[in-house]
């Protein structure tokens, strides 16, 4: 400011006196230099020293001031916990990390913990933002991000992969009973069919007719009891019936198929 406003009105001039080392910023970089408001950008950490003259045409006084350019620690997200299946690659995702000052990050991911049998001991690729590894046995892993900016490292960040065996197909089983005879009820029963892993989800049943006789009326939309595990339906005329089971763990599917002989009169069966 000028307490009197005489002669001139205030004129600006900021000049850059020193730098870090290892700067290649000059007074050229400096923005706006003849005005109030100047501005610079740092292009590395440390020390800058600005001047400030101000003049009012006859009389002129000056400023400095130092500038003490700092890094900020970068920030680490190993990504969030994941549920996989053995034998299935896992990619890790570190891509979250930030750097509050924009500093290009370096990545390195360690393994901190897997189950007892595990032959893992370090991922694939562990300084890529999304390094993969293969899980070998069942059970709980842990794995460790260090994040940097070629100043500081970040605390590490941790992400847990819970691991569990792949799902076992279920095994459907077919079973028919009754007179066997044109008119009467032929039962399908599929109770016998097993999931030995019992998942993801409970077994669910559907019943398809996949042939009929001649002149048969019989279609899949006749069997009582489709998605159930004990179905039946109505033989209109003997002859062959082909049947289909399918049984659903809510991932993996099993079918087995049947041919039933419908007789006119009762024979040994």
């Amino acid at each position: 400011f000028d307490p009197d406003d005489d002669p001139d009105p205030l004129s600006f001039s900021w000049t850059l006196l020193s730098v870090p080392g290892d700067s290649l910023v000059t007074q050229a970089n400096i923005v706006d230099g003849t005005s109030a408001m100047a501005s610079l950008q740092p292009d590395v950490y440390g020390e800058y020293q600005v001047e400030l003259g101000v003049s009012d045409g006859l009389l002129s006084d000056s400023v400095a001031v130092f500038v003490q350019v700092i890094n900020r620690i970068p920030v680490a997200d190993a990504g969030i916990d994941q549920n996989v299946k053995v034998n299935t690659t896992v990619q890790l995702d570190g891509s979250n990390s930030i750097d509050a000052d924009g500093d290009l990050l370096t990545y390195q991911w360690s393994v901190l913990s897997v189950p007892v049998s595990s032959n893992i001991v370090e991922v694939e690729n562990s300084t890529s933002v999304n390094p993969s590894f293969l899980p070998d046995v069942a059970g709980e892993y842990v794995f460790a991000l260090v994040v940097s900016d070629d100043e500081s490292a970040s605390p590490g960040d941790t992400v847990i992969v819970q691991v569990v065996e792949a799902n076992i197909a279920p095994q459907a089983d077919l079973q028919v009973s009754g007179a066997l005879l044109a008119g009467t009820l032929v039962t399908l029963d599929g109770r016998a069919s097993i999931d030995d892993d019992n998942g993801p989800d409970a077994l669910t049943y559907a019943w398809l007719i996949l042939s009929v006789p001649t002149s048969s009326s019989v279609t899949t939309a006749d069997i009582n009891g489709q998605n159930t595990n004990l179905a039946s339906f109505t033989a209109d005329i003997a002859g062959n019936y082909s049947v289909r089971l399918t049984v659903f763990d809510g991932e993996l599917s099993h079918s087995v198929d049947v041919i039933v002989l419908i007789n006119d009169v009762v024979v040994n069966q």
